[in-house]
């Protein structure tokens, strides 16, 4: 059955106004009546934040600003968009890093441009169509009542809807979220048993980290980097895996594999930062703390903790200039936040304290300890730990 393109809401974003004519003129042609504009991600977020659409078209490219990819990774963390709207990524990008940091983060579908007006239509058919079988199941997933959910999916499974795999995917993805990784196991051991598919090896590594039957997991994981190599996501839970081992040498190895096949996420810079500097490789912890400043200068990632992270980084090589410049930059990125004031006054306290100038660094800390008595109940948890562990 065909889309009812007439009766949906579109979002085009896209820089290019030449684009985004020729992409509505092309939908037009599919019946679409309702199609709106988004310049930039900025624009991007303040219309998906008072409008409803189902269907977003999103090109990777959007001049200065926040790129396609930080659009859908904002998307996702502020909820800006229901499960069942269609988002699609549009690409002119061949090149493989670029375009499996979009895959990676999950859009419905992608395009590479050049591409034509079937193509468009059959992509669009085909993730709206999916979506529709999913629809019960995502307004409980919405509301959060996972319990229902995971109901809904069984009751398709037991069904065998048409989209019956997909529905055990979903289902011991929630049966995870929501911590019973047993049940979720034995899903996922149900596909492995006719099939061998990555996703479903991946959730069987996820289901026995929660187990805490870490050495399975990792051979899970290892086994999943085996057999592909540019499946950053084992790399990433193989490092949580060593974690929670103790092993922090080969959590960094892991992380610094996954930095290398896909290097644009905020998110993974920051990690690769934080392990490097546990295991003082300050080297290795100030480069990644520096692209994850760079990369989440327009992304909802960005962190006072990145500029904090850099400034110990560089304190731990010595670079007392270097490192109180990170310090006086989080104060020029982060004004009025009560959170880096305070970082700042401690960051900076154990620099000069490092430098001989005890005085001073006590200063510091006084003052920074005035800042937690002030803004205690507005600091985030991290925050507050690190105050009381100084």
């Amino acid at each position: 059955m065909s889309a009812d393109f007439a009766s949906m809401q579109f979002l085009i974003i896209d820089d290019m106004e030449a684009s985004r004519s020729t992409l509505r003129l092309t939908l037009s042609t599919f019946g679409v009546t309702r199609t709106n504009f988004a310049i930039n991600g900025i624009d991007a977020m303040r219309r998906l934040g008072n409008q409803k659409f189902d269907v977003v078209l999103c090109d990777y490219v959007l001049g200065d600003g926040k790129d396609g990819q930080q659009v859908l990774e904002e998307i996702r963390h502020r909820n800006l968009i229901s499960r069942s709207t269609v988002f699609i990524m549009i690409t002119a990008e061949r090149g493989y890093q670029k375009v499996i940091n979009a895959v990676e983060l999950a859009p419905d579908d992608y395009l590479i441009k050049p591409f034509n007006g079937e193509m468009l239509m059959l992509r669009l058919e085909r993730a709206i169509e999916k979506k529709g079988h999913f629809k019960a199941v995502y307004e409980f997933v919405d509301s959060e009542d996972f319990a229902s959910a995971i109901d809904e999916c069984e009751r398709n499974i037991q069904a065998q809807s048409r989209h019956v795999i997909d529905f055990i995917r979903l289902e011991a993805e929630l049966l995870l979220l929501v911590g019973n990784p047993d049940e979720a196991r034995k899903l996922y051991e149900t596909v492995l048993a006719s099939r061998a598919v990555p996703w479903a090896k991946m959730g069987l590594g996820k289901a026995l980290f929660q187990q805490s039957q870490l050495a399975d997991a990792e051979e899970i994981f290892l086994s999943l980097a085996e057999e592909n190599d540019s499946y950053v996501a084992a790399y990433d839970w193989l490092a949580k895996t060593y974690e929670a081992m103790g092993d922090t040498a080969k959590a960094q190895g892991a992380i610094a594999r996954a930095v290398g096949i896909s290097p644009n996420r905020v998110v993974r810079q920051k990690k690769l930062g934080e392990v490097a500097f546990a295991n003082e490789d300050h080297d290795t912890a100030e480069k990644a703390f520096r692209s994850s400043i760079e990369l989440g200068k327009y992304s909802v990632h960005k962190s006072s903790d990145d500029y904090v992270g850099l400034s110990r980084a560089l304190l731990g090589k010595g670079d007392h200039d270097k490192a109180l410049e990170a310090m006086r930059v989080l104060g020029n990125e982060f004004p009025d936040d009560a959170c880096a004031a305070l970082q700042g006054a401690m960051t900076k306290s154990l620099i000069y304290k490092d430098m001989g100038n005890d005085t001073y660094a006590k200063t510091l800390f006084d003052e920074a300890q005035q800042l937690f008595k002030s803004a205690k109940s507005e600091l985030p948890g991290h925050a507050v730990v690190a105050m009381a562990e100084t």
